[in-house]
């Protein structure tokens, strides 16, 4: 399944929702005249094909996350409830998120015990 925000466009895969920014992250560069915004430069063209976020449901109502810390990711556990206020803040309306969290269940659930 797949799902497009007016920021952000999101897929569920085997079992993992992942969500990435329609606009590539830039860097913002501040000094003392001001800050001034600019796309990253392709020694970091890796960070931009990242997710925003993934997340694969690890059941009683928790999920595992990769979420994007600026330049660094944080991986771990978080609530059903905290992945869908964060595609609620991605911009997905309630039906969106609901259809996107009910297929990244059902795809985890009909993977084999040793792929999770």
């Amino acid at each position: 399944m797949q799902a497009t925000s007016e920021t952000h466009r999101a897929a569920v895969s085997e079992g993992v929702l992942m969500v990435h920014a329609l606009t590539p992250p830039h860097l913002a560069v501040t000094t003392a005249e001001g800050t001034t915004v600019r796309p990253l430069p392709p020694s970091l063209s890796a960070i931009a094909e990242r997710p925003v976020f993934a997340a694969t449901y690890a059941g009683n109502g928790t999920t595992t996350v990769d979420l994007c810390a600026g330049f660094q990711r944080w991986h771990g556990s978080k609530s059903l409830q905290a992945v869908r206020q964060a595609l609620g803040r991605c911009g997905f309306d309630r039906v969106t998120t609901d259809d996107l969290l009910r297929h990244m269940k059902a795809e985890q659930a009909a993977c084999p015990y040793y792929y999770r």
